[in-house]
């Protein structure tokens, strides 16, 4: 079972959470610019799907927080170019899509995270195989995360403070649920950690 306060505290543990947060508030406000966000939400997600530390981890190495980001986006991207497509040939069945690329998203990127290879995104039998491992905490996580977002969208529409303010508050769910979908992933017997991580057959046999 998630523990929802746990994952809701998991920022503040950190002794230096303010001022870490607030960068990657601030840098989540400008477009392109909030791939490093993503990058470092990424990083605390992989932490918990290798069951390592999950401290809050310095804002370092830039370059490599920016590509991991944009990755994440572009596999993004490639999943909704699919639902847009259905989108077009029926309203229903693309939204429907759209719908289903939200829920499956966090196991895609746990099912990336294995080796980082962009492909693994995308093996959508193992993902799907992920989510059913450990159905019910990965789909409670997944609506409270929708709900909460759907939130901060709401505060983004008031004009210039609101977009400011959701932006910051919305990279400190990011880091939230990103330690939430790595734990819950981490769960499932799937070959889903790094190499370092994995059973020595050679020595099991």
């Amino acid at each position: 079972m998630i523990d929802l306060e746990k994952a809701a505290r998991f920022p503040t543990a950190d002794s230096d959470w303010k001022r870490k947060v607030l960068i990657g508030g601030l840098l989540n406000i400008v477009p392109i610019i909030n791939f490093l966000a993503i990058g470092y939400a990424y990083v605390v997600f992989r932490k918990a799907l290798e069951r390592g530390s999950i401290d809050l981890p310095e804002w370092e190495d830039w370059a490599k927080l920016f590509l991991q980001g944009l990755m994440l986006f572009v596999i993004a991207l490639i999943y909704n170019i699919a639902s847009l497509i259905l989108f077009l040939i029926h309203p229903m069945i693309g939204l429907l899509a759209a719908i289903a690329v939200a829920l499956v998203f966090p196991a895609a990127m746990a099912q990336y995270a294995v080796k980082e290879n962009f492909a693994d995104a995308f093996q959508l039998k193992l993902i799907w195989d992920r989510i059913q491992q450990n159905k019910s905490d990965y789909i409670l996580a997944w609506l409270i995360m929708v709900g909460v977002l759907i939130v901060l969208m709401i505060i983004g529409m008031i004009p210039v403070l609101g977009w400011i303010i959701s932006s910051i508050v919305a990279f400190y769910v990011y880091l939230s649920f990103a330690f939430v979908f790595g734990e819950i992933c981490s769960r499932s017997n799937i070959l889903d950690r790094p190499s370092s991580e994995q059973p020595d057959t050679e020595n099991t046999k």
